[in-house]
């Protein structure tokens, strides 16, 4: 359901109200479906030995956050890492992009 807004009488040579964006400013978010969320393996959660209290190759594997840079960042329909259209704030994979553009607001004039 998109938000309404309520307009307010507009007077004689005023123009649009400023509060209004232009149509390709406004969209929504959602992108049709949820976002999904990525499956991170947990590293090192298992209880250890004392006997094992040695740095291995296993305990140190995807142990670095991913905040930023490409490997943090996927498609929020489904969850592609490759092909990402950051622009607006889309955070959505071309292929994703085509198939939505539509619902989302975007026209093509070409």
């Amino acid at each position: 359901m998109r938000p309404t807004f309520r307009v307010q009488q507009a007077q004689p040579n005023a123009g649009p109200p400023p509060h209004l964006a232009p149509p390709l400013l406004r969209l929504p978010i959602s992108l049709v479906l949820p976002r999904r969320r990525r499956r991170r393996r947990r590293v090192g959660r298992k209880r250890r030995r004392k006997e094992q209290a040695e740095m291995g190759h296993s305990n140190v594997w995807n142990s670095h956050p991913k905040n930023y840079g490409p490997g943090s960042r996927v498609c929020r329909v489904c969850a592609n890492p490759h092909g990402l259209i950051r622009k607006y704030g889309l955070m959505c994979c071309r292929q994703c992009f085509r198939s939505n553009a539509k619902d989302i607001g975007f026209i093509k004039y070409r």
